[in-house]
C-alpha cells in the first residue's frame, strides 16, 4: 500500500493547504497536530513543487499546535533535512509558541535535524520578522 493510500482525497488536501509560499520566497509549514510520516510524504510533494523554481528560500516551521512527535517522525524528517530538498534553504525560523518544554527542545533538536541556520520564536511576528530580515540582509549583500 503506498503512503498517500492511507488519506482521503479531503486529507491530503488539508496537509498540502498547511504549506504556503509567501512574500516570494518565504515558505510557511504550519504542522499538523499530530505529525505522521504519512502526512510528510505529503509534506515533501508540497514543498518540493514551491521550492522547484527558487534558488534559494527561507522557512517558517509553525509547531505550535502540534503534539509531541514520535520517534519515527523524528527520524523521516531528520532525514528529509539532512538529505533531500533543502539545498536552498537559507534560514528556518521555527514557532513554537508559548510552550517553554517545545522551544528548549526545538533548539536543542534543531543542529540534530539538520538544520544549518534557524530561530526559535515564541511568537509568529518574531519569526516572520527574523524571516524579513535575513531577506534583506541577503539582497544587501547581492548589490
Amino acid at each position: 500500500m503506498r503512503v498517500l493510500d492511507t488519506f482521503s482525497a479531503e486529507q491530503i488536501r488539508f496537509l498540502r493547504d498547511s504549506i504556503t509560499l509567501v512574500e516570494g520566497n518565504i515558505i510557511v509549514w504550519h504542522e499538523a497536530p499530530e505529525a505522521s510520516v504519512a502526512g510528510l510524504e505529503v509534506h515533501k510533494v508540497k514543498i518540493a513543487e514551491l521550492v522547484a523554481p527558487l534558488s534559494h528560500f527561507y522557512m517558517l516551521i509553525d509547531v505550535s499546535q502540534s503534539a509531541r512527535p514520535k520517534p519515527e517522525f523524528i527520524n523521516a524528517l531528520k532525514h528529509y533535512m539532512q538529505n533531500e530538498a533543502m539545498s536552498g534553504l537559507q534560514h528556518a525560523a521555527i514557532f513554537v509558541g508559548e510552550n517553554y518544554i517545545t522551544r528548549f527542545a526545538v533548539q536543542y533538536m534543531g543542529k540534530r535535524m539538520g538544520f544549518l541556520s534557524y530561530s526559535v520564536h515564541m511568537k509568529e511576528q518574531e519569526a516572520f520578522g527574523e524571516l524579513r530580515t535575513r531577506q534583506a540582509e541577503q539582497a544587501r549583500a547581492f548589490l
